[in-house]
């Protein structure tokens, strides 16, 4: 999907032209171990031919506890994936997730939105 994801040169502010892909953030997730583990990765990176995610972060629900990897500072975060540090041209609604992904997600979570929003929606629940 990434590869078809073609940028689009589009105004930032009122003098910067950047490219902006439709799909700005991809998600993937997987239980392990009673973990829910959801790889983000920026479509930019993708397209660079990157496999890379940009963070991982993993959700245990039993203990009420999450952290995200940072792999490119290579460092624990513990703050909520709204605090990560994203692109200025990233929003919550950008993300995709296979459907397979969107109900793993929501089921594991509780939460009623989908992908970054439903995870948003579990941390706050959290603080």
């Amino acid at each position: 999907m990434a590869e078809q994801d073609i940028p689009e040169n589009k105004k930032i502010g009122w003098q910067r032209v950047e490219p902006v892909f439709q799909r700005k953030v991809y998600l993937q997730s997987q239980i392990c171990d009673g973990i829910l583990v959801v790889a983000i990765y920026l479509a930019r990176d993708l397209r660079l031919g990157s496999i890379k995610p940009l963070y991982e972060n993993f959700i245990d629900k039993s203990k009420r506890e999450y952290l995200t990897w940072d792999t490119l500072k290579e460092k624990w975060r513990t703050a909520c994936v709204e605090a990560l540090g994203f692109p200025h041209y990233y929003s919550y609604s950008c993300a995709y997730m296979t459907p397979e992904d969107k109900i793993r997600l929501t089921e594991y979570l509780g939460v009623t939105q989908e992908g970054m929003e439903g995870i948003c929606q579990y941390q706050q629940s959290l603080l």
